[in-house]
């Protein structure tokens, strides 16, 4: 049994409603310093290399750690065997710089 009307009931959950919507709009919002030149890189078997850039746009230093893995969530990033190698793994880029 509820002790609100028809028409507070309504109210409510619209006021519930906008408010909701209202939250999640301030979730959409991120903010990423570092920005990644691509996701995927295309390595060309004569080429020795492939490079992908990230540059720093953020005030402060970043501290970035890459690894390659088949996408097997279940193994962790250091036993995965792949046939490419990340150097460095881990790195500090500095506020501006890439």
């Amino acid at each position: 049994m509820s002790f609100l009307s028809p028409k507070r009931k309504i109210r409510s959950v619209l006021t519930a409603s906008c408010l909701f919507a209202v939250s999640m709009v301030g979730a959409l919002n991120a903010h990423a310093s570092l920005v990644i030149d691509g996701t995927r890189a295309v390595y060309n078997a004569p080429e020795r290399e492939a490079t992908i850039s990230l540059t720093n746009e953020g005030k402060a230093p970043a501290l970035t750690q890459v690894w390659l893995d088949k996408g097997d969530r279940k193994v962790a990033p250091g036993a995965t065997e792949a046939p490419f190698l990340v150097t460095p793994p881990v790195t500090r880029i500095d506020p501006g710089k890439a």
